[in-house]
């Protein structure tokens, strides 16, 4: 394998510090009972030793430290310990397999890590929260998982007397107070709420991404500041040692979910200064397998720094160490000897490493071929922590398999592949699989065009017993299995899917009907009403366009524009939506008439309302659609005209996040909302939301702009008419934007 040479330096510093420092039962790649029968000295009796070993001089504690790392996209076979054939050396994650317990049939509960998140940290199938919850984007609103709602494995550690800490790739949900790891029981944390570069730790913008428990989301100094250019894994894992030197009289758990090996391909020397990249874009180091494995063996020897902090303490025997993946393998990791990889539910895409090592607990090596699910491993942290959880888990405690105690059964696991995409209104579930016992059904489906409901679908039937590589499809040769399969994967999901009262659903229904219009209406009117921010609701401007411009065209914020050009004189008209209730304004305004100059429309200057969160409500009628128009912008969202009847919401140009079809000569209800609360800005077309975006800083009263773009070229400016344009303090909710659709030229009141 190539090395550059720099790389290859670093790397080996990091990983020597790591052998070094790591006492050697962890490290040895010997037999290793005749490695430890050469030690002396007080790791003398650890986790190889015979059933009973020679530790007992110090009794272990009721509750042990606990460490659960998480690998983010490594494969099943990417690590020796499961498969001999790697090209990946991982001493320190190889050790504590060779010295603990290791599950070889251990699962996630989805094919990526959002939702298979979910499952780990609430301890129940992400299902049950809804199947807003099984892909990746979960709420449109980035509410993600309401802690007050749905409780997680820190709050019930938090209650038995456990220090909580989380560093690392969140990914369950962004808002503060809410969904954010504060909320969800962790005293302290350093996160990304995503995948970012991995050097300056941005996405989509020119801020860091990392936020943390003192300062939240972007702000000025903290734990965040003067972090540019450290490599992830550097910030996360010092941020756990630092952790542990401040609550190393116990217990404390540390939940680190490394972003390592997910994209963006980036060793420890793939240093790029992304700050002055485009918005949005990520330049990677080498995408190829080189990279991944250097960036697999950074972890690994970053863990060893972790442990040795754990060694120089004295609680390494008592600290229960926690290691698996949240989804089966990138295209670039290895899955051998399993089918398939990330986003796929065959074995490669859920079927990941668990490795259990506590000296304290476990008194030999262990392999163990029991199946086992991701919420095991949270029920695990608690019977271990002798937590309790005020709800019922789906996962069982695997302590019983760290002694020798438990007992094979046939366990019944369920998994669906869904795809929605808010911004084009799709919605369809991708594929289903279950397991029970050996047997292993998949069903895939092949969305078409035109074809919403009757997608066509395969079958497959495994024995994973003889058939590891699912590669004999035993669909039409055993109809009696294949009926049987069937059944488990209706019963699992009728079990553990909830389609009745999760928080939130999604707003348009997949091939099979779900959600029904019904509970699209009831479930999400009550969710919008549930998330909006209490500012109070006030009309604060009204432009009802209907004697003067003093309110309109030509002005920036009650002063003329100084190179307004004569033609931009503004005209009304008495062309008003139908329907307008008494007293509505009674006439238009045309914009846009004369492209080639400057721009004819209004600019509301951040800070004009009084409050951070607000609303703007206006009515259009566009004389054309030409692709590019800007109707409403406000910092780099905006609603743009895209052409052939589509208005299209955009983020840094044209990244599309909603859209919505109307016509030229159309009336056109748009609400846009930005909450500072949450940092979010959202847009209604006709009444319906059709995106909702947190922006990279906090809202603060943003500048608008209405029917321009804010440039000095009337290149892509909206050409036809405004109506009752109205600005308001405090988020409109859907309800109220409802009302105002149905009653054009009518007043939003609280």
């Amino acid at each position: 394998m190539k090395i550059r040479k720099v790389g290859f330096v670093k790397r080996l510093i990091l990983v020597g510090v790591a052998f070094i420092a790591t006492p050697l039962w962890i490290v040895s790649f010997g037999d290793t009972k005749s490695t430890l029968d050469s030690i002396s000295g007080p790791i003398l009796g650890n986790a190889a030793s015979s059933e009973g070993g020679a530790k007992g001089a110090r009794p272990a504690l009721t509750s042990p430290n606990i460490i659960f790392f998480l690998a983010d996209d490594l494969g099943y076979g990417d690590l020796r310990c499961f498969n001999a054939e790697t090209d990946i050396t991982a001493p320190v994650l190889d050790g504590l397999a060779r010295n603990g317990v290791r599950f070889t049939d251990h699962y996630a509960t989805a094919t990526l890590c959002s939702a298979s998140r979910r499952a780990l940290l609430t301890g129940r199938w992400q299902s049950r929260l809804g199947e807003w919850a099984e892909p990746y984007g979960g709420t449109p609103n980035n509410d993600g998982i309401p802690a007050d709602r749905e409780p997680t494995v820190a709050m019930f550690l938090k209650q038995a007397g456990y220090a909580t800490g989380c560093f690392g790739k969140w990914n369950i949900g962004g808002i503060d107070g809410v969904s954010r790891p504060g909320a969800h029981g962790f005293d302290t944390y350093l996160c990304v709420d995503h995948n970012t570069d991995y050097f300056y730790h941005r996405k989509y913008s020119h801020q860091t991404h990392l936020f943390d428990d003192g300062i939240g989301l972007y702000g000025p100094g903290g734990k965040t500041a003067n972090l540019g250019g450290k490599y992830l894994p550097d910030v996360f894992g010092d941020a756990a040692i630092e952790f542990i030197e401040e609550n190393k009289d116990g217990p404390f758990f540390i939940y680190l979910p490394w972003c390592v090996p997910h994209t963006p391909m980036q060793g420890p020397d793939d240093c790029l200064d992304t700050r002055e990249n485009p918005p949005g874009k990520i330049i990677e180091g080498q995408h190829n397998r080189e990279t991944f494995v250097e960036m697999v063996e950074y972890m690994d020897a970053k863990t060893g720094q972790i442990l040795e902090v754990l060694h120089k303490y004295g609680l390494d025997d008592n600290t229960l160490i926690l290691f698996a993946s949240d989804n089966g393998g990138q295209v670039l990791g290895n899955c051998a000897p399993l089918r398939g990889h990330k986003h796929t539910l065959f074995e490669g895409g859920v079927r990941v490493p668990l490795i259990a090592y506590w000296p304290d607990g476990i008194k030999r090596s262990r392999v163990v071929e029991q199946p086992t699910i991701m919420m095991d491993v949270t029920a695990t942290i608690l019977d271990a922590a002798g937590a309790i959880a005020t709800r019922e888990l789906d996962g069982k405690s695997l302590l019983p398999w760290f002694d020798g105690r438990g007992k094979p059964e046939d366990r019944l696991f369920g998994w669906r592949q869904r795809i929605i995409d808010y911004g084009n209104q799709r919605n369809y579930l991708r594929a289903e699989a279950c397991r029970f016992g050996n047997l292993k059904y998949v069903k895939e489906t092949q969305p078409q065009a035109g074809n919403p409901v009757d997608f066509p679908f395969t079958e497959y039937l495994f024995d994973l017993s003889s058939d590891l590589g699912e590669q004999n499809n035993l669909a039409e040769t055993n109809p009696e299995q294949l009926e049987l399969m069937r059944r488990k994967s209706a019963e699992w999901r009728t079990e553990s899917v909830n389609v009745d009262t999760p928080v939130f659903v999604n707003p348009f229904p997949d091939q099979y009907g779900s959600p029904t219009p019904e509970k699209i209406k009831t479930i999400n009117t009550q969710y919008q009403k549930e998330r909006v921010a209490p500012v109070s609701l006030k009309l604060e401007h009204r432009y009802r366009f209907e004697s003067n411009a003093s309110d309109s065209v030509g002005k920036k914020n009650g002063k003329p524009t100084p190179d307004a050009a004569p033609s931009e004189v503004p005209r009304f008209m008495a062309d008003i939506p139908p329907g307008a209730v008494a007293g509505a304004p009674a006439r238009s305004m045309e914009v846009g008439m004369s492209k080639g100059t400057r721009s004819s429309g209004i600019t509301l200057p951040g800070g004009t309302l009084p409050s951070d969160s607000g609303s703007a409500s206006l009515w259009l009628k566009p004389h054309t659609l030409d692709k590019g128009d800007y109707i409403v912008k406000v910092r780099d969202l905006k609603l743009l005209c895209e052409g052939n009847g589509a208005l299209k919401v955009g983020h840094h140009g044209y990244t599309g996040l909603g859209s919505a079809t109307v016509l030229p000569g159309d009336w056109i209800h748009v609400v846009l909302t930005w909450d500072a609360s949450e940092s979010l800005i959202s847009y209604y077309v006709n009444g319906t939301m059709v995106a909702s975006k947190r922006v990279d800083q906090p809202v603060q009263s943003p500048p608008l702009l209405v029917g321009n773009h804010g440039f000095a070229d009337a290149a892509n400016q909206y050409d036809g008419l405004l109506y009752d344009l109205q600005f308001y303090s405090g988020v409109l909710d859907a309800l109220e934007v409802a009302e105002l659709h149905k009653n054009p030229g009518s007043v939003a009141t609280p």
